[in-house]
């Protein structure tokens, strides 16, 4: 099976293909009175379309091929038994699009979600490289001075975070190929999550830009083409539809304790130590 395939195993077809055909037709002609499709899904920032990929030269090249992106993070796995099997048939439902092979998909089992983005190798600058190496400190050593830490480091907290897909334009009107946005199911969710990253950037002393604003997602696909003005309202009138239907079977994303992980690129992350609760 290859990484740009248009299904995959055990996924399934989310939203049929005549709705499909219907929803890209209104968006190519419009509805209503006189109301055009295409003006309710214009991209909320026309700019974005034109902007290069980040990931191109560093985790794919630009025909899709996989990079070495060596790195390590801290992720939170999803079950490729259990609620991974929602994900893929939202990876399914856009991999059955005929605009497909701009994009790569990402295979089930490295589905996660990153609860501390860790280093990339590639990436050695301030804030994006721990504080207390060197910046030309090999990868190597950095994971072993991040294991030595993580070893002793008390999750503080039950080792399950409780999770869901966010709804509405945060999700829907994005730029094809952007990660799924999650969101903490409630408020004591969301504070242990910040809480814990802020405990882990003071352990690793390592806070990147937007630490605070960060993202929670978890990611199915990476573009590495443009696509046209019209396959990218169609791109977006197919994902709104998909993501209510992975919200609708995903009401509540539990995830285990976290790991940290080693990764050579984009579709493998090895674990090496699973965060504990060490004190009652």
């Amino acid at each position: 099976m290859t990484r740009r395939e248009r299904r995959c195993d055990g996924g399934s077809r989310i939203i049929s293909r005549r709705r499909i055909l219907q929803l890209s037709g209104a968006a190519a002609w419009g509805s209503g009175p006189g109301r055009p499709v295409t003006a309710a899904l214009a991209s909320p920032d026309p700019a974005a379309a034109s902007r290069p990929f980040p990931w191109i030269g560093l985790k794919f090249t630009s025909r899709g091929k996989l990079l070495p992106c060596p790195g390590n993070t801290i992720v939170c796995p999803i079950d490729i038994d259990g609620p991974a099997a929602a994900l893929m048939a939202y990876r399914a439902t856009i991999a059955a699009e005929p605009y497909a092979d701009k994009l790569v998909f990402t295979p089930p089992s490295s589905y996660h979600m990153t609860v501390f983005e860790g280093v990339v190798d590639l990436v050695r600058k301030p804030g994006f490289w721990p504080a207390d190496l060197p910046l030309d400190a090999p990868l190597g050593q950095c994971d072993r001075v991040f294991l030595e830490k993580l070893e002793t480091f008390d999750l503080g907290c039950e080792p399950r975070f409780r999770m869901k897909v966010a709804e509405g334009a945060s999700n829907g009107d994005v730029r094809p190929g952007e990660a799924i946005r999650l969101i903490p199911v409630d408020a004591a969710e969301e504070a242990k999550l910040r809480g814990l990253r802020d405990r882990l950037s003071d352990l690793l002393k390592l806070r990147q830009p937007g630490h605070d604003t960060y993202r929670f997602h978890t990611t199915q696909t990476y573009a590495i083409a443009p696509l046209t003005e019209a396959e990218a309202a169609r791109y977006r009138v197919v994902r709104r539809e998909a993501i209510a239907a992975l919200a609708a079977a995903l009401p509540v994303l539990e995830l285990g304790p976290p790991a940290f992980c080693f990764f050579d690129d984009m579709f493998q992350f090895r674990p090496r130590l699973r965060l504990a609760r060490r004190r009652p």
